[in-house]
């Protein structure tokens, strides 16, 4: 069965990534497990591990890419915030955040929260809204009320974020960028001006803002920046 032979390959590369000692034994364990993700399997243990072994090569930036769809799959893994925050602390390229952006994230600190993780915990606020109604109808107390007024306010809170995050993230989809040194241009070709004093490095994350250029894909920094960049350079999350 298709199942028992990707996890037969999956453990198959797992133990080859935990015995590696060079970078071509590691290149064997990533070649399998991309493997894997190129059969169609979606699974964050195999993101997980692969980004592991990337940052065991040296190649932060798809390190970093596969922890960030590591966490997709599994919000709320502590290992994978942790990596993924350390990844990001060794990067060299620092952007500014407006500081507005930065006061928000603060007041409404459940927006940085993984996508699955705000919509679960929506529809279990949601479902204890109608459990207090429910015992509202029997148990006429102040208490159920002032909860079910909580949990509507919680529900209603933790929905909208995650719809807001959906909604911009279909019309600018996070990407990292992967390539070793990239220039970003003005222009889509290759005579145009640098955005930059000089190059952004790989992990750089970005969002795609126009994806309809060949091999050229515009993508936007957190400073609000943004400029063209060869498409080979840089991939979605």
């Amino acid at each position: 069965p298709a199942g028992a032979e990707q996890a037969a390959l999956f453990f198959e590369a797992t133990r080859v990534a935990r015995e590696a000692r060079t970078k071509e034994e590691l290149a064997e364990a990533i070649a399998r497990y991309e493997r894997l993700l190129a059969a169609g399997l979606r699974n964050g243990r195999v993101e997980y591990n692969l980004g592991n072994a990337y940052f065991r090569t040296g190649d932060a930036g798809r390190a970093l890419l596969h922890w960030r769809r590591a966490e997709r799959l599994l919000p709320g893994d502590a290992q994978i915030a942790h990596n993924i925050e350390f990844a990001r602390s060794r990067l060299p390229d620092k952007f500014e955040t407006e500081s507005a952006a930065e006061a928000l994230a603060i007041v409404c600190f459940w927006h940085a929260w993984p996508l699955a993780t705000r919509w679960h915990a929506a529809l279990a606020f949601f479902a204890c809204l109608w459990a207090c109604l429910a015992l509202r109808l029997r148990y006429r107390t102040w208490a159920l009320a002032a909860a079910a007024c909580a949990c509507g306010i919680i529900a209603c809170a933790l929905g909208a974020s995650a719809a807001v995050t959906m909604r911009h993230e279909a019309a600018a989809p996070p990407a990292v960028m992967v390539a070793e040194q990239t220039i970003v241009r003005q222009g889509n070709y290759e005579e145009s001006e640098p955005v930059f004093n000089g190059p952004v490095h790989s992990g750089t994350e970005v969002r795609i803002i126009d994806d309809t250029r060949g091999p050229w894909v515009r993508v936007e920094f957190p400073n609000k920046k943004d400029g063209w960049v060869r498409r080979e350079t840089v991939e979605r999350i």
